[in-house]
């Protein structure tokens, strides 16, 4: 049974990010990443540590259960 799907992970960060009018670019920079890192987890060929998950989750005001598993967009963090 798989609950992960990297690709798709990719592709909500892309959206989130898309969704704000932000470029890789920015996004990279709010996160204190690399560009090139950013857009692997784009593409689906790199995982994001669970720090950065966490990091992506307050900057976009989302769960990380929705980040990972496109469940429960909301999130209690303030």
């Amino acid at each position: 049974m798989d609950y992960f799907a990297q690709i798709e992970l990719g592709l909500r960060i892309k959206m989130l990010r898309t969704e704000k009018g932000l470029t890789q670019e920015k996004l990279a920079e709010a996160l204190g990443i690399s560009l090139e890192h950013i857009g692997k987890i784009e593409r689906g060929k790199r995982t994001p540590s669970l720090d950065l998950v966490i990091a992506m989750s307050k900057f976009f005001h989302t769960s990380t259960d929705y980040i990972l598993l496109a469940n429960c967009r909301t999130t209690e963090l303030g």
